[in-house]
């Protein structure tokens, strides 16, 4: 959906009108998208860090209630330095989803669905398998780590 041409007062436009009478005009296709472009920005509105991409020097930095500890990335997307970024101070819960599944934190700034709603899922998500498949590997740095891993 084209969202620059929404009227500036969009979110009042859209209060005076009838979704119901919109929706069963709709084929079940349009839908379906409308479903999930909406279930995509509800889960994008929760994410609460953002990985940054950075020199090892800026990497390095210390953590404080903005900002992680620093890592080296490497495996398909090649070798890289970054941080995560808190959109906002993170919550204990929060903490714990960076540690544990900090791949999923690297592209959607939050775990995948899934460990959200029970945190023991059946499947490993994408992020999950593709750091034991190597092709996303985060790890932090330290005074022995270096790019020649």
């Amino acid at each position: 959906m084209n969202t620059s041409k929404l009227p500036e007062d969009s979110e009042n436009v859209c209060k005076s009108m009838d979704f119901n009478k919109m929706l069963t005009k709709m084929s079940d296709e349009t839908i379906q998208d409308l479903y999930d472009a909406i279930t995509y920005i509800q889960f994008h509105r929760k994410r609460f860090t953002d990985f940054v991409l950075c020199s090892r020097k800026e990497a390095e930095q210390p953590t404080d209630t903005t900002r992680s500890v620093g890592y080296f990335t490497y495996g398909e997307s090649g070798r890289k330095y970054g941080y995560f970024k808190h959109i906002r101070k993170l919550t204990d819960i929060e903490q714990e989803w960076l540690e544990e599944y900090k791949e999923c934190c690297y592209y959607y700034g939050q775990p995948c669905q899934r460990w959200q709603e029970d945190g023991d899922a059946d499947e490993n998500c994408e992020c999950v398998l593709g750091r034991e498949c190597g092709s996303l590997v985060l790890m932090e740095l330290d005074e022995e780590s270096s790019d020649e891993n």
